[in-house]
């Protein structure tokens, strides 16, 4: 049996090309803190439904009073009923950690020995299910009759764009965000920068964020679901007003024209930063590009039941053997989301976005490389499944072709060496319970 430091010794694997050697000493101090770590775990809250209060607005402008507050949507599902389809939420309760007691047992007497057999984790899994559709999709499927996007379009001063109707309009005078209804075949994006395009002739805006929606009914009488998203304008350009509006202001969130309605007031103020609290500070749109921006991806880790780890081939040779998992899009409220998503749409296998149900396995920090910036990437655990679960795993032809199984030998001889670094590092974070941080 391995002692407490063996138990408790937090991975630090270093993978990347320059080979940093970590100091004498690392393990041991890395294990202490980690022990000491766990006593803090039950005060930390992850929020996975944080409330979003947007633009309301009829024919995707005009406000209606009394409305609910705006949330990000979380993808749920019970996880004991397999054929349950899943639905977005609005308001729900945050998820919390495990408390101290479950910490210890978990992480410490639940897996008394490293070299022993991965534990399973009960999970649900079913390949009787569409994959998670979009949110334009999921407001198709919860029959809204009517999709619009807006625009909060920040410039390097912090100053946001807001449009005035002109004379003749719907509510003429009214300061608004550009925004419009989306078009069949469009995502919420391409949708976005199409109607920012036709009302300002700003075509150079870079998406930055994903605010949420609302639903309401508009002046037709139209169940209408109205998203917004933030955007970026990195250098100045030219505002050119369409038909529809007749004067535009980049105004601060503090001194916004009127009349102007109080909840797209609310949303502006609520998501843009504050002028800078000191002279000679910069404004925070005009500091972000200064500093990396690092893309995250999100993916799940399963084993077999005698503790194989479950690849998928991809079908593009270069990318050889995968998990499932990918990019982290606007609309996912957090990696484990992300993770969950790509897996329903590689695999077919359903998981409940829930962090103790899917627990962190590890974090990794991929350096620039290949044209890519640095990324950041969580691996949450899906646990073990039986040979009828890898059976039914249904594959998406556009990017894997086969399922492969393979030992912690094999991996050696069928993946390259850093493919084979990073999932053994993962292979002993299942094993052991602690999760590992990983540099390459």
């Amino acid at each position: 049996m391995a002692d407490a430091g063996e138990l408790a010794r937090l991975r630090l694997v270093m993978l990347h090309s320059a080979g940093v050697t970590a100091p004498p000493g690392w393990e041991q101090t890395c294990a202490a803190r980690f022990r000491d770590r766990l006593a803090e775990q039950a005060a930390f809250v992850v929020d996975a439904a944080p409330e979003h209060r947007a633009d309301a607005r009829d024919d995707h402008h005009l406000p209606r009073p009394g409305r609910a507050p705006w949330h990000l949507g979380v993808i749920a599902a019970a996880p004991t009923n397999p054929t349950h389809r899943h639905r977005r939420l609005r308001a729900g309760p945050p998820h919390r950690v495990p408390d101290r007691e479950r910490l210890h047992r978990d992480l410490g007497s639940a897996h008394p020995d490293p070299s022993g057999p991965i534990p399973r984790l009960e999970c649900s899994v079913t390949t009787e299910i569409h994959p998670l559709p979009d949110p334009l999709a999921q407001a198709r499927a919860d029959g809204v009759e009517r999709t619009s996007t807006s625009v909060l379009l920040t410039a390097p001063s912090g100053r946001v764009l807001l449009l005035r109707r002109a004379p003749g309009t719907l509510q003429a005078g009214l300061w608004e965000l550009p925004g419009g209804g989306t078009e069949p075949g469009e995502d919420l994006v391409t949708a976005a920068l199409r109607e920012l395009d036709e009302e300002t002739g700003l075509a150079r805006a870079r998406v930055t964020a994903y605010l949420g929606f609302e639903d309401h009914t508009n002046s037709r009488g139209a169940r209408t679901r109205a998203f917004v998203v933030a955007a970026h304008l990195d250098h100045p350009q030219e505002v050119r007003l369409s038909p529809e509006h007749d004067d535009h202001r980049w105004a601060l969130p503090a001194d916004l024209p009127e009349p102007i309605a109080a909840h797209e007031t609310h949303l502006v103020r609520r998501h843009t930063a504050p002028p800078p609290a000191l002279p000679g500070h910069r404004p925070l749109p005009a500091y972000l590009p200064t500093i990396p921006a690092a893309p995250m991806w999100g993916s799940v880790f399963f084993t077999t039941e005698d503790g194989r780890a479950v690849l998928l081939r991809a079908t593009d040779p270069a990318k050889g053997l995968q998990w499932a998992g990918g990019d982290v899009e606007f609309t996912d409220p957090s990696p484990l989301h992300t993770a969950v998503r790509e897996c329903a749409e590689e695999t077919g296998i359903l998981l409940p976005p829930d962090p103790v149900r899917l627990p962190l396995l590890a974090t990794v920090f991929e350096q620039p490389g290949g044209g890519w910036p640095a990324k950041v990437g969580f691996t949450f655990h899906g646990g073990a499944l039986t040979p009828a679960q890898v059976a039914g795993i249904r594959l998406d032809p556009a990017e894997h072709t086969e399922v492969v199984l393979l030992t912690r030998d094999e991996l050696a001889t069928h993946t390259d060496p850093r493919r084979a670094q990073l999932t053994l590092a993962v292979l002993d974070a299942a094993r052991t319970g602690v999760p590992a941080y990983v540099v390459r």
